[in-house]
């Protein structure tokens, strides 16, 4: 690399290498000065003892000291460690020790910040006075296996792993992204990613091999991304995925070629919307890969999937099964990367299990799950692990998870992505007083952690709920969080972008420095939480609190969401002659057994005489089996609901009747997070129906399909499929949409809508998961509500009876199941304000969130009525008695 850059330094010296905006004054350096200062700083090094094989520690800012310094510690052979100025001081302390460094290069500004007995700490101020002669440095030529640098990254054993990467892989991973990106000696490149993070790696150096010039922007300039650009007249810019979707490709700067998208999956029309009039290029690569293994050049009329491109002409793809053999074609498994370029390990052998030999070559299992498309192309899926990429950045909660349990105090505790949301579940050794407890985890984690590794939302639980292997049940914990309301998850994300109280402040976001690029963050992670957040606003509102109030929720078109389906393979089943199948068994299949619809379906279920399987992912003990009710643990989530063979084939041939009730209910997660359990969950179950005997399909839908829609104020029939619906608010409508499409597309099927279900009268212990009794212990005041509001009110036990009874007499049908009598707010009000406590609800129109769905809906259910009559069974009548009842149950411990 550095034999490379004295070859442009050659060809090129006059020319601008680097303009730096980060002072107050424009700090302009061609490559003759660079590659000068480059060798001052290297000789200090030298001089301080440094040498080959040395580790130096670079504490900077982004400016261009860093390249310069990082330039010089390659010219004697030494391997350089990213430390951004930013870091919590432990944070730096930690990296500084585990890296084993044994010098620390910083400037006069920020050297005084980092203090250490291990390591020689020099200020690069001395490259301004140094009197030591230049010719003294000798560059040594770097070998392959040679340390090039060590990056830290998130690490699951709960500290952050630093990454050996070597010089091999590097020239070949840099020439190809500067042939590939077209970039030359006329090429103004913008450097936006921080110093830390790999991507910036290849940012400087595609610039600086290419002859062309490297921009550093000012925090000030990077408010306004696209305006920076047209005023410096950028060519070229590598920027994070959840930038562009909220860059308008109308006002793209004239001088703009190529934008670079990476670190992680990026929002499809925006992608598509630029590469209309851009060259826009997706690069994928571990950084245990060296930067990047593979580029993708996004074709606007056929870009569909979440492709990640062919691998660089030095590395292989591998898609493999959890043996490590190879898969088939169109199947998903875990990539593997092979070939020059895999880092050296970790520094203390951290999960070594990653650093394999395969076939023959030294390779690394990225623990991304890829679909291999073609021999060519291949696709993103998931992870493997509990990993997940935040801001571009990959995390992994075990660390976070590790300093939390040095909290005094905390007992257990799980950290996950919720909405896009960073959050921490956890419980205590003893009770504690809470008020201030989240304030004081945030500040034990600031210690030690960046900013954006400290969760936004934190739930406390007597104890976290564990599976059948006595492991932390994640699943549990997600259908178990009391998340807050979606205004104050929008009012926590601002918080911890600002590290301010923003509920009385009257200061705007401009105010208190955050950047158009943090700007540009929060709008992508509120349109995540459903928000329509106008940028100019937020920016400058002085009154937060007020405009979170009046943001408006955005619907996702169904025509985006329909291109999610199309590619799942189709059954055949409207096509295949199933009358021809006779059914041999009577055994029927129910899903969701231990939800909340499920269990009331299983009572009424166990007193026929048929077997009933129930198929349960964890928890089998929920469910007391009988001579005719058998529990088999399985998970839709996978195919064949993850059951062996025999197991499998079993249900094809017992099975004549499938009630599927299993859903992911979480009203605050979004579509991607709900289109396996309840899109993908649902064909997974569906498949069922293609093998052994005849088989009935009856499936537990919703009206949120419509309440939730743009036909909200629309005549809505049972008849309607619900393809004309254009929008839909929130990923569990959006999601449960998705499944009845895939449904109708594939076979016959009962369908049965219902609407809010409360939990019965009759039953011991009122549920604490239906939306209903969440909503009313949630909220803490009631008031001010038109009449008009209504609540539908479908007490559980009555919609399992009335799906059992109209399944058995009817087929191919929809049905709607909500009480005629729904309840209006002054009833509830009457029931509520009974109580010391006073309740308010303030709800908007569009607001998935919101209890008052059914306000001024038009939901045709005479068909269900009327075939309900006839089979003897009627809608309960739910009056102000009965809500007193119900409320009294319900509230009566807490306040009386």
């Amino acid at each position: 690399m550095i034999n490379q850059l004295n070859t442009i330094v050659t060809q090129y010296g006059k020319q601008v290498a680097i303009e730096d905006y980060t002072a107050d004054t424009l700090n302009q350096l061609t490559y003759r000065q660079l590659w000068q200062q480059a060798i001052t700083i290297a000789n200090i090094l030298q001089n301080s003892g440094a040498q080959s094989g040395s580790r130096v520690l670079l504490h900077f800012p982004k400016n261009a000291d860093f390249v310069i310094a990082k330039i010089a510690c390659w010219m004697i052979g030494a391997t350089y460690i990213p430390c951004s100025i930013t870091l919590p001081e432990k944070r730096k302390k930690s990296i500084l020790t585990d890296s084993k460094a044994t010098f620390i290069l910083s400037d006069s500004t920020h050297y005084f910040q980092i203090q250490s007995e291990q390591a020689m700490v020099v200020n690069t101020l001395e490259k301004q006075n140094s009197q030591t002669s230049n010719q003294n440095v000798k560059i040594v030529q770097n070998n392959d296996d040679d340390l090039a640098y060590i990056i830290f990254t998130s690490g699951s054993t709960g500290k952050a792993k630093g990454v050996l990467v070597n010089h091999e892989g590097l020239p070949h991973v840099i020439a190809q992204q500067i042939q590939q990106f077209s970039v030359d000696n006329q090429t103004r490149c913008l450097w936006l990613h921080d110093l830390s993070f790999d991507a910036a790696i290849s940012d400087i150096w595609v610039a600086l091999l290419s002859g062309g010039t490297l921009i550093i922007p000012s925090q000030k300039q990077t408010k306004d991304i696209l305006m920076t650009m047209d005023e410096l007249n950028i060519q070229y810019v590598d920027l994070p995925a959840a930038l562009l979707p909220f860059m308008d490709p109308q006002q793209a700067p004239q001088a703009l070629k190529t934008i670079i998208i990476g670190g992680e999956v990026c929002d499809k029309k925006a992608l598509i919307a630029w590469a209309k009039i851009k060259d826009v290029f997706v690069v994928y690569g571990p950084t245990e890969t060296t930067i990047c293994s593979s580029i993708i050049k996004v074709d606007a009329a056929k870009w569909c999937y979440n492709e990640i491109g062919k691998p660089l002409a030095h590395l292989e793809y591998f898609v493999v099964d959890s043996s490590l053999k190879k898969i088939l074609l169109g199947n998903t498994g875990e990539l593997i990367i092979a070939g020059k370029g895999i880092a050296n390990g970790y520094l203390k052998g951290e999960q070594s299990f990653r650093f394999i030999q395969f076939e023959q070559q030294k390779a690394y299992r990225t623990g991304d799950l890829v679909k291999k498309i073609s021999e060519e192309r291949y696709e993103f899926i998931g992870r493997v692990d509990r990993q997940f990429k935040l801001n571009g950045k990959l995390l992994c909660p075990e660390e976070i998870e590790l300093q939390l349990k040095e909290y005094p105090q905390i007992n257990e505790v799980f950290v996950f992505k919720l909405q896009n949301t960073l959050c921490a579940a956890f419980s205590l050794l003893t009770k504690k007083n809470t008020s201030d407890l989240e304030s004081e985890l945030k500040n034990h984690l600031s210690v030690t952690l960046p900013d954006w590794m400290i969760p936004t939302q934190f739930f406390l639980y007597e104890s976290l709920p564990r599976n059948s292997h006595n492991k932390i049940d994640p699943t549990a914990i997600l259908n178990k969080v009391n998340i807050s309301a979606p205004k104050e998850v929008l009012l926590s994300l601002l918080e911890n972008f600002t590290q301010h109280s923003l509920s009385s402040s009257q200061l705007s976001l401009h105010d208190l420095g955050i950047s158009s690029l943090q700007i540009v963050e929060l709008i992508y992670h509120a349109k995540q939480l459903g928000f329509e957040v106008n940028a100019e606003q937020l920016y400058y509102s002085n009154n937060l609190m007020a405009l979170i109030k009046d943001c408006p929720i955005k619907p996702k078109e169904t025509s985006e969401l329909l291109p999610l389906i199309e590619h799942i393979p189709a059954l055949n089943l409207l096509s295949q002659p199933i009358h021809n199948r006779k059914v041999v068994n009577d055994a029927i299949l129910i899903t969701g057994a231990t939800g909340n619809l499920g269990k009331q379906l299983l009572k009424l279920l166990a007193h026929e005489n048929r077997t009933v399987y129930c198929l349960v992912r964890d928890k089998p003990e929920r469910i007391i089996e009988t001579q005719n009710i058998k529990v088999i643990i399985g998970d839709i989530c996978q195919p064949n609901l993850g059951l062996s063979q025999e197991l499998w084939e079993m249900l094809c041939n017992q099975v004549s009747e499938v009630y599927h009730c299993a859903a992911d209910v979480s009203l605050l997660k979004n579509i991607q997070q709900l289109f396996l359990p309840n899109v993908m969950g649902c064909y997974h179950v569906l498949q069922l129906l293609m093998y052994g005997q005849n088989k009935k399909f009856h499936y537990a839908s919703t009206l949120s399909l419509v309440v939730d829609s743009n036909l909200k104020h629309s005549p809505i029939s049972e008849e309607n499929n619900l393809s004309n619906i254009s929008h839909l608010y929130g990923g569990y409508a959006q999601s449960k949409w998705l499944a009845e499409q895939l449904i109708i597309r594939q076979c016959k099927a009962n369908i049965f809508r219902f609407g809010l279900l409360t939990s019965a009268l009759s039953e011991d212990i009122f549920s604490q998961e239906d939306w209903f009794n969440k909503t009313i212990q949630t909220y803490p005041d009631l008031d001010q509500l038109s009449d008009k509001s209504l609540i539908d009110f479908t007490p559980i036990d009555f919609a399992a009876q009335a799906m059992l009874k109209l399944s058995r007499h009817t087929y191919g049908e929809y049905f709607h199941i909500n009480n005629p009598t729904a309840i209006n707010a002054k009833m509830l009000s009457n029931s509520l304000n009974r109580y010391s406590t006073k309740y308010v609800f303030t709800e908007k129109d569009n607001d998935p969130w919101r209890l008052f769905k059914m306000t001024n809906t038009q939901i045709s259910n005479q068909k269900t009525i009327r075939l309900l009559q006839c089979l003897k069974l009627s809608f309960p009548k739910i009056d102000q008695a009965y809500l007193n009842q119900y409320v009294d149950k319900l509230l009566g411990e807490v306040f009386i």
